[in-house]
């Protein structure tokens, strides 16, 4: 049977609204109609996306001929009996959620009397779950002999992938970073390094041809366009992506190239779950009552940048919050902040209030200098340290029990990420203490709210120190 306007059809369902297209001149002239589509208009698409076109065919085309044609040439099987014994990890008891991750892999496309193998796809695992087991295990759960690529976008997350690889495969580990260029079966590379390794050399690219196995590490990032400059060189047909906040993020667009690049979300543990294993510490978020007294005098709306400055970043009622939590607290405390001048201000206001043994580190000190200071930190020689966003991700110190997130604003990655620093178990401690801010004013206040329903959703213990009947009055 003949489907007219099937092709259309098909590119309409797989498009999204880009946000901001009413901006674009090219939409106000109506030469662009604000959207983004992932199918060509002769038909082409990232392969990722067949799971979906598969569905929608099934559903909406009963009697449409399709022939599934596939050129990838021959696909490693999954082991009939998974192995769990991952190096010195067991993926049992407690961490059987990452025999089920691993297993999840082992996907299959059926469209009527048609299946094929489609071992690709997301791993949906929040912090603590074992995303450096799970992406070991997938590896040696294949059939064969094959080849893996890891990719990674930090150094320090790339160091300790390293030396737990180093652990599970007995040393024999590849590297592919700033100063080494050596591949192996199991290869751990540094995303930027390589992208510019590709461009400027073509045995770069052939050696990418062998890999077989690809997994990205925290791919919420795989939707750049670095990401996608490495990938078009990885013909490799088994491929992980992993993270614990694959879909938070608002950029739909990037979202959609993450799922292109990898396949549909195949696996998902979250923060409530791995807190009920005994896996995570439990949560205890409170959330403090913020209404700095200042007052946009110019001309017009209050502005977004203003707002965030002067209702966030030089906020005296904040660091006064801040300073009563500290001041008698004998633990280690970890301050996340978005930028380098807040982090100074703040860092440099609660010393002269009297909190002693503080830092800030950031991107921007040397190797020598922010090395030191992460390690002061670890060690208790530092108290309390004010980061940007270097420590959010990967990061491992066992030692912070309490965290305040003083960085604002409404993005869920970050806020998740944030949380994974102290959610490692720490000897003697049922439970970790974070603190928020409940900010009074135009966009702060939207944030907040935001923010108070991510940790809702999470099913978190939220402690609000304020009546909500209180806030209606100042608000009025």
């Amino acid at each position: 049977m003949a489907y007219p306007g099937v092709k259309d059809a098909l590119r309409d369902y797989m498009s999204v609204n880009v946000p901001g297209a009413w901006f674009s001149s090219q939409y106000k002239k109506r030469q662009w109609d604000g959207k983004r589509y992932f199918i060509t208009p002769t038909g082409k698409m990232a392969t990722g996306f067949l799971p979906l076109l598969v569905n929608v065919l099934d559903r909406d085309y009963p009697n449409l001929y399709i022939e599934l044609i596939d050129e990838r040439g021959e696909i490693p099987a999954f082991k009939s009996e998974l192995v769990t014994k991952i190096g010195s990890m067991l993926a049992e008891g407690d961490y059987v959620h990452q025999k089920h991750a691993i297993a999840a892999m082992d996907k299959w496309i059926t469209l009527r009397e048609l299946q094929i193998p489609f071992p690709r796809g997301i791993i949906n695992a929040a912090t603590n779950a074992g995303k450096t087991a799970v992406i070991a295990g997938l590896f040696l759960n294949l059939e064969g002999k094959n080849r893996m690529l890891v990719l990674i976008h930090q150094k320090t997350i790339f160091d300790q992938l390293v030396v737990a690889f180093e652990d599970v495969f007995n040393g024999d580990v590849g590297i592919i970073n700033a100063s080494t260029y050596k591949p192996n079966i199991i290869t751990v590379a540094m995303i930027k390094t390589l992208s510019n390794r590709i461009a400027k050399s073509v045995n770069v690219k052939k050696d990418l041809a062998t890999f077989n196995v690809v997994a990205v590490d925290e791919c919420h990032l795989a939707g750049g366009k670095t990401y996608q400059h490495v990938l078009k060189h990885v013909p490799a047909p088994i491929r992980m992506f992993v993270s614990g906040t694959p879909f938070d993020s608002d950029a739909i667009v990037n979202k959609m190239i993450s799922i292109g690049l990898s396949g549909p979300e195949l696996f998902y543990i979250s923060k409530r779950e791995l807190m009920d294993k005994g896996i995570s510490l439990e949560a205890k978020i409170h959330m403090h009552l913020c209404n700095e007294p200042v007052a946009w005098t110019g001309k017009g709306k209050e502005p977004f940048d203003w707002a965030l400055e002067n209702r966030i970043a030089k906020s005296a009622k904040r660091v006064a919050i801040m300073y009563d939590i500290l001041k008698d607290y004998e633990g280690s405390t970890l301050i996340a902040v978005n930028y380098i001048e807040h982090g100074r201000l703040l860092a440099a206001s609660l010393g002269m209030m009297g909190i002693e043994s503080i830092d800030f580190v950031s991107g921007k000190d040397n190797d020598k200098w922010r090395t030191k200071k992460i390690d002061d930190f670890k060690t208790g020689r530092t108290k309390t340290l004010v980061s940007t966003t270097i420590l959010k991700e990967g990061v491992n110190i066992p030692i912070i029990s309490k965290l305040i997130y003083a960085a604002g604003g409404k993005a869920k990655v970050d806020l998740k990420q944030w949380m994974g620093r102290v959610e490692r178990l720490l000897e003697g401690a049922k439970d970790f203490i974070m603190h928020d801010f409940y900010d009074i004013g135009p966009y702060v206040e939207t944030h907040s709210r935001s923010r108070r329903a991510a940790y809702k959703k999470e099913q978190l213990d939220v402690i609000e120190h304020y009546n909500r009947k209180i806030i209606k009055e100042i608000t009025a």
